[in-house]
């Protein structure tokens, strides 16, 4: 699954090295060459060896060579930038985010040390504010073990550490630290256990290394998928399976994939971005429309998800021979055809988009439309 990114109305994939984007583009954020909304996926540029995409007020990007992009609003002037342009000259970029305002923008480097770029109109003295302020990627603090960032619109970022440890800072209004109370933090503060996913929104979605889900914060929705919508401030199972791989919080849901290629989801259903035809909220872990075990991946926006099946491509392959056989008084020709059919399997790309038509909009590779569900 190509890695993307974004936050609110904004959807992007990777499929080959090429970044399709859509959505709201009113500062450029698409990287499109203008400021026009997208409601279905556009290239963008040429390109075909980009890395990882963040979509956001303030997009970047790292391409496979390392180098770090940004484009959008930015974060040295005012003027917004409607195409990429790159960072500095580094080549060492591992991994980049989209902003919370509150916080700025965050990289990881190849040799796990963590940089923060301060943006215009960025708050100095927020109270979930930490870092350096710099208008070019300033290192924070000394360690070099980060692994993962991810950052949501409510002042919150979890940072996740190669040995496995959880760390979280930011606004604790529902208990989304995960520290038993709702005590704002303006640096990283550990989350009790051994973890190999963490995503945030307002509620947490988070994986042990035993496979075992766990979640905390606002349940408004039941987000939480715990079978009631009761705010958590510390970290909750949800059922008894460790077989997960991935979780994605999302605006009031969850979406989760297990090892057996399972795509499970609840939480808020408003706008039917749960994907199972209608408008009905769930409290407890469902699968999509699509419940069988071929999801291969998913990743995704703050509204929507962007997800990966296994699809096939079929090839008729017809070989036709003539054997010639010659006697002392005649001549025979037998011709022989053999047709042969061949199955391969390759990723199909889903971009799920919520949003003013109550619908899902599917794409698939070179933006080639599969499916759409309407709720």
């Amino acid at each position: 699954m190509p890695t993307s990114v974004g936050t609110s109305s904004l959807q992007s994939a990777i499929i080959g090295g090429k970044v399709w984007n859509a959505g709201t583009n009113t500062d450029g954020q698409l990287g499109l060459g203008d400021a026009i909304n997208r409601s279905s996926p556009v290239q963008m540029g040429s390109d075909t060896n980009w890395r990882q995409i963040a979509l956001g007020g303030w997009s970047t990007g790292i391409k496979t060579d390392g180098t770090l992009w940004q484009w959008g609003n930015n974060g040295v002037t005012s003027i917004p930038l409607s195409s990429p342009v790159q960072i500095g000259t580094d080549t060492d970029w591992a991994f980049a985010t989209t902003v919370t305002i509150n916080l700025g923008l965050f990289f990881i480097k190849n040799n796990g040390t963590l940089y923060r770029m301060q943006l215009v109109g960025s708050a100095n003295n927020s109270t979930w504010y930490f870092g350096t302020n710099a208008y070019s990627p300033t290192q924070v603090g000394t360690d070099s073990d980060w692994a993962t960032i991810k950052v949501n619109t409510s002042a919150n970022m979890a940072l996740l550490k190669t040995d496995g440890t959880l760390w979280i800072t930011g606004n604790n209004t529902q208990g989304q630290l995960g520290q038993n109370n709702t005590i704002h933090r303006s640096s990283p503060v550990q989350v009790p256990g051994s973890w190999s996913w963490a995503d945030m929104q307002s509620h947490v979605a988070a994986i042990k290394t035993d496979g075992t889900l766990w979640t905390w914060g606002l349940n408004s929705s039941g987000q939480l998928g715990l079978g009631n919508v009761a705010n958590r401030s510390s970290p909750v199972q949800v059922g008894t399976d460790n077989n997960w791989v991935k979780a994605l919080a999302r605006s009031n849901t969850v979406c989760a994939l297990n090892s057996l290629g399972e795509l499970w989801v609840w939480g808020q259903n408003t706008s039917g971005q749960l994907g199972r035809g209608n408008l009905i909220n769930m409290s407890s872990p469902v699968q999509t429309i699509l419940a069988d075990t071929n999801w291969i991946d998913v990743g995704g926006v703050q509204q929507g998800v962007t997800a990966t099946r296994k699809g096939t491509t079929t090839t008729t392959t017809t070989t036709t021979s003539t054997t010639t056989t010659s006697t002392t008084t005649t001549t025979t020709s037998t011709t022989t055809s053999t047709t042969t059919t061949t199955t391969t399997p390759f990723p199909s790309v889903f971009i799920l988009i919520d949003g003013t038509n109550d619908n899902f909009l599917a794409y698939g590779p070179d933006n080639n439309e599969l499916i759409q569900w309407t709720s």
